[in-house]
């Protein structure tokens, strides 16, 4: 969800655009949160007024969600790369289903990843382990 206009159907995606991210973070930009869960909402939401975040020890944050204790941390994207909030294109569908389109609706230097009553890197890895590879790759390239 983003900070001014939540759609739960957009999607993250970390891509290298030649951007430096530094350029990014000029540029006035909503926050995208990593939820886990999905709602059966699609529109815009004033997340800043409804979703309440408080900062805790070592670097996690801690929220409620519909009485849900959330524990999160920010994550930020490579040198080099960008978070994007994607939404599927409406046109995306061809006759077998195959083709997919996203149009971009934001780009931000950071994100805030969210989990369930502890912390978001002690059940899965994904998203670490997926910048961690970014920045190897990354390396080795150079």
């Amino acid at each position: 969800m983003t900070e001014e206009g939540a759609n739960t159907s957009f999607t993250a995606a970390l891509i290298s655009d030649g951007r430096a991210v530094n350029e990014l973070e000029q540029k006035k930009s909503n926050q995208l949160h990593s939820l886990p869960f999905s709602m059966d909402f699609n529109g815009p939401a004033l997340v800043s007024k409804f979703f309440q975040t408080e900062d805790g020890v070592n670097g996690l944050k801690a929220a409620l969600f519909r009485g849900h204790l959330l524990l999160g941390k920010t994550v930020r994207a490579p040198e080099g790369f960008a978070i994007y909030a994607i939404k599927e294109s409406e046109q995306s569908q061809s006759e077998e289903g195959e083709m997919r389109a996203y149009n971009v609706v934001d780009s931000v230097p950071s994100m805030d990843v969210w989990e369930y009553d502890e912390p978001p890197e002690s059940r899965k890895k994904c998203l670490q382990n997926a910048l961690v590879a970014l920045q190897v790759a990354n390396d080795l390239a150079r």
